[in-house]
């Protein structure tokens, strides 16, 4: 990617995603995060803490418990911790996708 990569004319910031549980996030997810800034040149960085593994038959911590764990793990300036696929409804990163696009485009 270029050192100067420009927007072009109507499109948004780069944004990347994190999924998973959390469940706890740990200093593994905040590297992975500031590389992906770095490497990729992202404005941000949205982490999806999910309600629920579906592949799981153990139930995570409490999602309030995993979104405060991780709003204090990690530098929320170019990081949105973000409960997306519980307001969405969604469990699997593809239904995810779908409408993450739908709602922006």
């Amino acid at each position: 990617m270029p050192q100067n990569r420009k927007f072009v004319a109507g499109r948004g910031p780069i944004i990347g995603l994190l999924g998973g549980s959390f469940d706890p996030p740990h200093l593994g997810h905040a590297h992975i995060t500031r590389e992906a800034l770095k490497r990729f040149q992202l404005d941000q960085v949205w982490w999806l803490v999910s309600p629920a593994n579906p592949l799981k038959a153990r139930a995570p911590a409490p999602l309030g418990r995993r979104m405060a764990a991780a709003r204090a793990l990690i530098d929320q300036q170019r990081s949105v911790i973000s409960e997306f696929e519980t307001r969405a409804g969604t469990r699997f990163t593809a239904d995810t996708l779908r409408a993450l696009q739908a709602r922006h485009p």
